[in-house]
């Protein structure tokens, strides 16, 4: 991941990037472990400051 939005994610890779709509995308991501992990993206829908500030 480049860079994040309110709505949208920059993902970089094969010398290119592009432009994913949080809203109607899941997100899986390979841990060091191996294992997988899956975010929906409407769980991850707002600015990034302001979803670290409302999970207090």
């Amino acid at each position: 991941m480049a860079d994040e939005t309110r709505n949208t994610i920059v993902i970089m890779g094969l010398g290119r990037s592009w432009v994913v709509p949080k809203a109607v995308a899941d997100f899986e991501l390979e841990l060091e472990d191996g294992s997988r992990l899956v975010v929906r993206g409407e769980d991850l829908l707002g600015r990034p400051e302001m979803r670290l500030k409302g999970k207090r």
